[in-house]
């Protein structure tokens, strides 16, 4: 596949669904639409998090936006009115959405739930990093609902989330052998108790193809600009968890920042190779594609190089990508 392909098709799509009709509404208080976001945030460890569930109790307004005749719902939970957020940046995302569902001729319905808790991405400090710290939303590729609770890049975690449900991207590398696992886990000295999951590192690695070609296209930015401002920030958010993690012997975490920060640079920097393997995926040559192209000291050369320190945004900020708010 060639970038410039792919950003071609992406133009048509985009050209073809109007903003304008896509439509709102808001529903009279549901209960049971809340009260199931709040019982699945409970089940999964990547949003049982109290912060979260008290955010979530307080959000008595619900706003559906949906255009008729597409599967795909955006819910919007809130104690304030809608008309206090970015409505047009909301409309933005769900027309993104629906591009990548027409691109991929998905067909099943997808429920998007989204909800505003105001913590940022951050380093934790002397810990490893745990949910609270990062993680942004889940979902069951075997069920239709995606939950998303973080304000920080809420519009790039949607299109991280919606990607895990295109079955080729996702089906491939997600039942990855034990064997790869082993040699994962014995080249970048993982704990063998810490938890690894490569397939993080494609979704994420497909948000940010498409996240940066939808900035592109919305801004008249050329993508090769935005792509090397991006894999810049990429490699001074390495840096900032490399040194971070100096206070432990072995990788060990309770989320998947290593996918989503390590492996998915591994993939950028390398990203013209990358988009020549086949889709969906062959895990043994996935992975001797991460083993072959991990190079610290050149990544350290790059980060040098380009010089960006990106003193503008909080030296705790783990954000993941550089335009995700956008």
């Amino acid at each position: 596949m060639k970038i410039n392909n792919l950003i071609y098709s992406i133009k048509k799509l985009y050209n073809i669904i109007n903003i304008d009709e896509i439509n709102y509404e808001l529903i009279n208080y549901n209960s049971e639409l809340l009260q199931k976001f709040i019982n699945v945030s409970k089940t999964t460890k990547f949003a049982n998090i109290p912060e979260i569930i008290n955010y979530l109790e307080k959000s008595n307004n619900i706003y559906h936006i949906f255009l008729n005749n597409f599967n795909i719902n955006l819910y919007i939970y809130s104690s304030v009115k809608l008309e206090s957020f970015n409505f047009i940046k909301l409309l933005k995302l769900y027309k993104r959405i629906l591009i990548i569902y027409k691109y991929y001729n998905l067909k099943k319905t997808i429920n998007i739930h989204l909800t505003f808790w105001n913590k940022p991405r951050s380093l934790p400090k002397n810990d490893i990093f745990r949910p609270i710290h990062i993680n942004g939303g889940f979902t069951n590729v075997n069920d239709n609902d995606i939950y998303i609770y973080r304000k920080d890049e809420y519009s790039k975690v949607v299109l991280h989330e919606f990607i895990h449900h295109i079955d080729k991207l996702n089906s491939s590398i997600y039942n990855i052998s034990s064997y790869n696992i082993f040699k994962l886990k014995s080249f970048f000295n993982i704990h063998n108790n810490c938890h690894l999951e490569p397939v993080e590192a494609i979704i994420e690695f497909w948000s940010f193809i498409y996240n940066t070609i939808f900035i592109s296209i919305e801004y008249s930015i050329p993508f090769k600009l935005l792509f090397k401002k991006e894999l810049d920030f990429t490699l001074f958010q390495y840096n900032k968890l490399i040194n971070n993690y100096k206070f432990i012997n072995q990788w060990t975490e309770n989320t998947n920042i290593f996918s989503y920060i390590i492996i998915k640079l591994i993939l950028l920097v390398n990203y013209k190779n990358f988009l020549k393997l086949s889709i969906p995926y062959n895990e043994n040559i996935f992975v001797d594609f991460i083993l072959n192209n991990y190079n610290h000291n050149n990544y350290l050369k790059l980060l040098k190089k380009n010089n960006n320190n990106f003193s503008y945004l909080s030296k705790n900020s783990m954000k993941f990508m550089l335009f995700s708010n956008f």
